[in-house]
């Protein structure tokens, strides 16, 4: 499931401090959130800081960790290129109850944002050139090919209902000249 794949992502890059921080007890070892870049980080002395508003947080409401893009901008505010992936404890976060959804209120997919939370260095990742340091070769793929195969499954379900009812359909219908 998306958790799973989000959890073993972040786990793959980030620092060997992070990882264990992670998955120390208590549980759930749960991270959420998404890699969109739609928020903007600021270097700052051992880390960054990070503000930003974020969509679909799946899972939020059961994580321990919230996973948050960020463009990273110099001191003058100026944009640098790429962007970075951080990971942080889900009470740095404000996790806003806007989902209410038909048919997909059990995602729990609510938005929520950082303001100005602090991420130390080894709690951050640069997407366009992650380096892994653990977790094997599926780790050298690039990130959006790693997300699309968690995302399959949904997809090829979706296809095969399509074609059922469209085989359903067809069937019921008579030609007429």
């Amino acid at each position: 499931n998306d958790a799973n794949v989000v959890m073993s992502g972040a786990a793959a890059y980030l620092s060997d401090e992070a990882v264990a921080t992670m998955f120390a007890p208590p549980g759930p070892n749960v991270v959420a959130g998404q890699m969109q870049p739609a928020g903007r980080g600021c270097n700052v002395a051992g880390g960054m800081t990070v503000s930003g508003s974020y969509q679909w947080g799946s899972g939020i409401s059961h994580a321990r960790w919230v996973l948050a893009g960020a463009v990273m901008t110099g001191a003058d505010g100026t944009v640098q290129p790429g962007f970075r992936v951080v990971v942080v404890p889900r009470d740095h976060v404000e996790v806003r109850d806007n989902w209410y959804v038909m048919g997909v209120s059990g995602s729990g997919s609510y938005d929520y944002a950082l303001d100005e939370v602090f991420v130390p260095d080894g709690w951050w990742f640069d997407y366009q050139a992650p380096v892994p340091r653990r977790g094997g070769g599926r780790f050298t793929s690039p990130i959006p090919a790693q997300i699309g195969s968690a995302h399959l499954g949904f997809a090829l379900g979706l296809g095969e209902r399509a074609l059922g009812e469209i085989a359903a359909l067809a069937a019921q219908r008579r030609r007429t000249n």
